[in-house]
């Protein structure tokens, strides 16, 4: 309801504006005084329609499906994700960006800097063309990751995060060192 009303008001004031300046601006080159009517009525329409939220776009991710992933984990835990500025912005959670292979680079993070607890891939990784990002990939690529995780159900060896909770797949992958979910019920 303040939304609304602060839409309304926001567009009268807008509107007032539009008016008097272009009367005065009619007024001073010799114009139309319509000026400000046909600039302030595309400004005012709005006000009349009810207000909604504005949609989530989804894919590459979907918000609330963020909070709830990252509510999972603890305050200092580590996330690696395709999106970490969505994950960083509305699961307000520290993540690092998805490193370019699955195996070195992964590691050099979490063996060196810090532990990795979760990885969260959107539709903007398991949606890619199959050819170019998971065939031709290479061997230790995420494409590659994916593949045999999603297709063939077989986490690579010595690979630390191995549980996921159902109803990612798919669309999103969510890996984690543990169970979370059951503890967090």
């Amino acid at each position: 309801m303040k939304t609304l009303v602060k839409t309304i008001l926001t567009s009268v004031l807008i509107l007032a504006g539009i008016v008097v300046s272009g009367a005065a601006l009619a007024q001073y080159q010799g114009g139309h005084a319509r000026f400000g009517f046909y600039f302030g009525v595309p400004l005012f329409g709005p006000a009349y329609y009810p207000y909604y939220a504005p949609p989530n776009y989804y894919p590459p991710y979907y918000p609330p499906d963020i909070q709830h992933t990252a509510g999972w984990m603890k305050e200092n835990e580590l996330m690696m994700s395709d999106v970490p500025w969505a994950v960083a912005w509305y699961g307000r959670h520290q993540c690092v960006w998805l490193t370019l292979n699955a195996q070195d680079d992964f590691f050099a993070i979490n063996d060196y800097l810090k532990p990795v607890q979760a990885l969260y891939l959107t539709p903007e990784t398991m949606d890619g063309k199959f050819v170019s990002d998971l065939v031709r990939s290479g061997e230790h690529s995420w494409g590659s990751f994916i593949t045999l995780g999603v297709l063939q159900n077989q986490i690579p060896q010595g690979f630390p995060l191995r549980n996921s909770p159902t109803g990612f797949l798919p669309e999103r992958l969510f890996l984690t060192d543990r169970e979370r979910w059951k503890t967090a019920q």
